[in-house]
């Protein structure tokens, strides 16, 4: 059965009947009818400009205030969060930049800059104790900061397409110091195991694990320094209370 309806719209209704199985398949099929000669469709409701902007730099090497209050340590491993202000009707997604990095005005990252770890999808409200709500840069030991009192940390947000401001795109922490520090002297032995037979664990087996993440991340050192530990005698364990402890 074919019914044409005179609403602006052709209604195909196909009715199909298996009286065996006493089952009724209805199919029903909607074509927009042509519009008017000299119809114009109607344009897609602009979208609001979208305006990026850097709130603030924080540079941190262990731990931070948000004002960059605690000195750095020359060429100690960086991580750098950029706080990203936005102006949109609704979340950013895609936010992304580079980070220069100067040292007594001259610069000591790559021409084009580093980029971050990730981009980042944001709306502008940036909970500090979050680290996927900044825009994040790392910069590995040994860095090219050499002891100064002006260093300077500049990240650049890259503009969206159509943005209506892109001179607040950039924003820095300046004038911040970095300061020579002593590698301190950390030890570490092998555990010869007598009663196994099998000597000191070979070198392979002896991974940093947490403890060196632990003093890399805590103590403010120059964690690159080939020196930071030094391997002492074996000491010998000899005791066997039977049951393999």
């Amino acid at each position: 059965m074919l019914m044409t309806v005179s609403l602006g719209v052709t209604v195909g209704i196909t009715l199909i009947v298996r009286p065996r199985f006493h089952a009724i398949g209805l199919i029903v099929t909607l074509a927009t009818a042509l519009a008017p000669a000299g119809a114009v469709a109607k344009p897609p409701e602009p979208q609001p400009p979208v305006d990026l902007s850097v709130d603030s730099v924080e540079v941190t090497q262990a731990i931070q205030t948000p004002t960059n209050a605690i000195r750095l340590v020359a060429r100690k491993s960086t991580a750098v969060r950029a706080y990203i202000g936005v102006d949109a009707p609704a979340p950013v997604s895609g936010v992304t930049g580079r980070l220069h990095v100067f040292v007594n005005g001259g610069e000591v990252t790559p021409a084009g800059g580093v980029p971050p770890i990730r981009t980042i999808t944001t709306w502008g409200s940036a909970d500090r104790n979050k680290d996927n709500d900044t825009l994040n840069f790392e910069l590995p030991a040994p860095t090219a900061i050499a002891p100064s009192t002006d260093v300077d940390f500049r990240v650049d947000v890259t503009p969206k397409s159509g943005e209506k401001n892109k001179a607040n795109n950039s924003g820095a922490a300046n004038n911040l110091t970095a300061v020579e520090r002593r590698t301190p002297f950390i030890y570490f032995t092998k555990i010869d195991y007598v009663p196994s037979g099998l000597g000191p664990p070979p070198d392979g087996k002896i991974a940093p694990g947490t403890g060196d993440a632990f003093v890399r991340g805590i103590l403010l050192v120059d964690d690159s320094d080939p020196l930071l530990y030094r391997e002492t005698t074996p000491l010998a364990f000899n005791i066997d209370n039977g049951n393999g402890s």
